[in-house]
């Protein structure tokens, strides 16, 4: 059943990947300790390394507070939910640092609420940001075949499978079969990697 799924759900990336290029503007900056991302359009698994890639240097670099607005956002698919599940755990982790959804729109209020993560989120109601400089997030155009991309997208249903939502079971039979799937992959590749050293090695 849950290979099933998976094959289910390697076609619906695909036509992720078609609605993300036209659908979805994921922006970033920061101003000293704060980062502040913008979500505009359609927000889904392809926006989401991008996002948890730069958010993750920020905080290494000393950022205190992540702020992900999300007044313009129409719709975040599980992969992007799950990854800021994960950035939210990772900042509960973290001494002195925060994350917080800024202003969500009406549809992703009730993709949250539908979700029962709505509470794990701190959310605040402020005004948009102004003016300044902004940094457009982009995807690498061979995103699928990147494993970090693989493992986000594992890592993010993780993630959803630990809540007490109406598909947690679902998501941890999802995140059940892309480990297992990536695992045999990542056996694969080593094996690959070393056949040419073990037969140079058997021929002398």
């Amino acid at each position: 059943m849950a290979l099933g799924r998976l094959s289910e759900f390697r076609i619906f990336e695909c036509r992720e990947l078609l609605v993300a290029e036209t659908d979805c503007k994921v922006r970033a900056r920061r101003d000293q300790a704060t980062v502040t991302f913008q979500v505009e359009g359609c927000a889904t698994m392809v926006h989401s390394r991008p996002l948890r890639q730069f958010a993750e240097q920020c905080l290494e670099q000393g950022a205190t507070s992540l702020r992900v607005d999300l007044r313009r956002c129409t719709f975040m698919d599980s992969t992007f939910q799950g990854t800021l599940l994960f950035l939210n755990r990772d900042a509960d982790r973290r001494a002195n640092v925060e994350l917080a959804l800024l202003s969500p729109s009406p549809e992703c209020r009730r993709l949250l609420q539908r979700m029962h993560v709505d509470r794990l989120f701190s959310v605040i109601d402020a005004d948009e940001p102004g003016d300044g400089t902004w940094l457009e997030l982009k995807a690498d155009s061979d995103e699928l075949k990147n494993p970090q991309f693989q493992r986000n997208v594992l890592q993010a249903h993780q993630e959803l499978g630990q809540t007490s939502g109406p598909n947690s079971e679902q998501f941890r039979e999802l995140a059940e079969a892309m480990q297992q799937e990536l695992e045999s992959t990542e056996t694969e590749e080593k094996h690959v990697a070393q056949s040419p050293a073990t037969e140079g090695h058997s021929s002398r």
